[in-house]
């Protein structure tokens, strides 16, 4: 290549010719062969239109571009809380063994594998306060560490210290006994409070949504709370208020629902404790958010940024002064999206999720470990999901940019529709009494459950996919052997302890170093009160139905057999597709490769078959007079069920299918799970038959 003359732009490898919006249209519809272009526009589970194309001025509303002309570490701090070359985010693995000494070792480990902190969850049932009695609550959908007194905190806690601020205690509705047990034992270890630097994580909505119940009540667990705060108060660097949307996105809240939820959560917390004397101002300091990281990069991202805006703005409308309104965001992999079939795939889906937080400017990632939905998270995937941040970080340098996608046409419009989409939500709840009055009325969890509906019902069609599960399942890989999540005995042998339900924060210390349980203590501070009641969120995983119907499937060895009819070339995607459809049930296909002329053929062939269900693979435009020829001839040789490959689309047809004994019709974009699940009950009971 020649050197420019003086003067001249340099030459560029790829010069294309300009085109604008105009062109691109045309293009597009001449693509589209008369659909129109808003057949490219999709929607979003929060009503946000989302285009084919963005354009330069296409970043959202007068008041998002004048967010997005200040840069990053400036209020709003749409564009990251801390300025250019300031850090990157820490890399924060979840530890939630059940036993203390398994924890402890886990967070050895961890720590010495390259993580720069640690977020270590308690058990549900002790963030709530449960007793030994309360054996109906909806609890240990996720596990959690198990801590019954000051010595079960000590082995917890060995070797890791608290005055590095990388550890995260979650505590719920706990906030008062585990403080008080956290300062007792730094005081044992000879470490002043004023050097503390960890986050004792308290959420007592968020511990209402998980368990449905909280001892004592909102009021005593906000008492508490605030008792905790001013213990922490020669600790300028300790935080105890978490904001957190995990429990309401592991129940399958939508992106504007969760970033509406965090809001209302921060809300609530900045009132309460300022009935209780603490300004917004002290408490701003003390706040950690936490929310969650999926398959979508370009939601998560604008996530994470409308959640960064609105709480700078709401803080700053409370008293907050605007340059102390940056909230710092945690970020975990989502739980939800988590498969137990084919787990590999999981190392995907945390990177992302690692990538999303990293991208957005957060403080923290939590990657899940591949394993986490069987239960289980050894040595190896633990340190897999911590070396994938560390590659992030120190081989793409993603710490080394700041807010890389601001300014993306895309995503600056997708942040702003949906940090509007979530204010009106916000307005609407707060409208109503606020978050803790909606979530004892039940209305979060009705709505989330809408939300988890049509999640579900995406997934069950396939058009959402997820890989080794309802796609691309791997049908010899045979069913994976879940973990034990052991139920925590901390609640079961709390002797009662002489301590009065506003007692000071020594005398809580005290109780503690006499040996007192975490459990009693939080009794003794509930005692007299009644406790918060509402519907626990019913947390899962979008996998679990078809895993379930997996194992049960693989478990009584179901086969359908494929009745194929034509040629080769004219069928064999179909052939694939039920190939595949039927894997992710667990079935295997018999006779697939297989070919016949016409019906007699096919039917001998059948009669051979040791399975009780058939699927007829031919083209549309033979079923017609194929079906009802072939039909009665499987009914004789035994078939119980009758699978038709295919959906015609006139209604007619199918309507004459049907009449001819077609049972089913598997299809791209019909109910996959309910059509496997019902072959598989039609298998499973043949078979209880011929056993009895």
């Amino acid at each position: 290549m020649s050197e420019p003359r003086s003067g001249e732009a340099p030459p560029r490898l790829c010069d294309f010719p300009p085109a604008g919006r105009d062109a691109w249209e045309r293009r597009a519809l001449r693509e589209l062969r008369g659909d129109p272009l808003t057949s490219l526009r999709r929607e979003t589970a929060d009503g946000i239109a989302v285009e084919a194309l963005y354009v330069d001025g296409e970043t959202g509303s007068p008041s998002h571009r004048e967010a997005l002309a200040r840069p990053p570490g400036a209020a709003p701090f749409l564009r990251g809380a801390a300025a250019p070359g300031i850090g990157g985010w820490r890399i924060r693995q979840l530890v939630d063994a059940t036993a203390p000494a398994a924890a402890n070792a886990d967070a050895r480990d961890d720590l010495a594998r390259g993580v720069d902190s640690l977020w270590i969850r308690l058990d549900e049932r002790q963030m709530i306060g449960a007793s030994a009695d309360d054996e109906d609550l909806r609890t240990g959908v996720r596990s959690g560490v198990a801590v019954r007194d000051l010595d079960a905190l000590d082995r917890l806690l060995d070797g890791v210290d608290l005055a590095r601020g990388d550890l995260v205690l979650e505590v719920g509705a706990a906030a008062a006994p585990i403080t008080a047990g956290v300062l007792t034992l730094a005081a044992r270890r000879g470490i002043s409070t004023s050097d503390l630097r960890l986050t004792i994580a308290a959420d007592p909505l968020a511990a209402l949504a998980l368990g449905g119940r909280v001892a004592g009540g909102l009021g005593r667990a906000y008492d508490g709370l605030a008792a905790a705060l001013r213990a922490l108060e020669p600790a300028p660097a300790a935080r105890g208020v978490l904001v957190s949307a995990i429990p309401y996105a592991d129940a399958g809240a939508s992106a504007g629902e969760e970033v509406a939820l965090l809001l209302c959560a921060l809300l609530e917390h900045l009132r309460r404790l300022e009935a209780r004397g603490l300004a917004p101002a002290e408490v701003a300091p003390r706040l950690l958010a936490a929310l969650t990281a999926d398959r979508n990069i370009f939601s998560g991202i604008a996530k994470i940024r409308a959640a960064r805006l609105l709480a700078a703005r709401v803080l700053a409308a409370c008293g907050v002064a605007p340059q102390a309104a940056a909230l710092a965001i945690h970020v975990e992999g989502s739980w939800r999206e988590l498969s137990g079939f084919d787990p590999w795939v999981n190392l995907l889906r945390g990177t992302v999720g690692a990538f999303v937080g990293a991208v957005a400017g957060v403080e923290s990632v939590a990657t899940p470990p591949f394993t986490d939905a069987l239960g289980q998270a050894d040595a190896d995937a633990r340190r897999i999901a911590s070396n994938t941040q560390l590659l992030l970080r120190e081989e793409c340098h993603l710490d080394r940019v700041a807010d890389p996608l601001g300014g993306s046409w895309y995503v600056e419009s997708l942040t702003d529709a949906l940090a509007r989409a979530a204010w009106a939500r916000v307005q609407a709840i707060e409208a109503a009494g606020g978050l803790a009055a909606a979530l004892e009325r039940g209305e979060v969890q009705a709505r989330i459950a809408a939300q988890a509906g049509a999640q579900g019902a995406a997934v069950a069609r396939a058009v959402a996919p997820i890989t080794g599960v309802n796609r691309y399942a791997i049908l010899d890989e045979g069913a994976p052997a879940a973990g034990e999540r052991a139920v925590a005995a901390h609640v079961a042998d709390a002797a009662p302890v002489d301590l009065a339900a506003d007692a000071p924060f020594p005398a809580i210390q005290a109780a503690l170093n006499a040996g007192a349980s975490f459990a009693a203590v939080q009794a003794a501070l509930a005692a007299g009160a009644s406790p918060t009641e509402a519907p626990a969120l019913v947390r899962g995983r979008l996998a679990a139905p078809f895993e379930e119907l997996r194992r049960e499937a693989s478990d009584a060895g179901d086969r359908a057999a494929l009745v194929c009819v034509g040629a080769l070339a004219a069928i064999k995607p179909r052939i694939d597709f039920i190939r595949a459809l039927l894997a992710s049930g667990g079935i295997a296909a018999a006779a697939a490769d297989v070919l016949h002329e016409g019906a007699d053929a096919a039917a001998d062939a059948f009669a051979g078959s040791p399975s009780e269900a058939a699927v007829i693979v031919a083209g549309d435009d033979a079923y017609p007079e194929l079906v009802p020829a072939l039909v009665p001839r499987l009914r004789a040789a035994g078939a119980r069920t009758i699978a038709l490959a295919g959906r015609p689309r006139d209604p007619a047809v199918v309507a004459a299918l049907r009449e001819a004994g077609v049972d089913l019709f598997l299809a791209r974009g019909v109910d996959a799970l309910a059509a496997l699940t019902q072959l598989h009950a039609s298998l499973a009971s043949r078979g209880a038959q011929e056993a009895r």
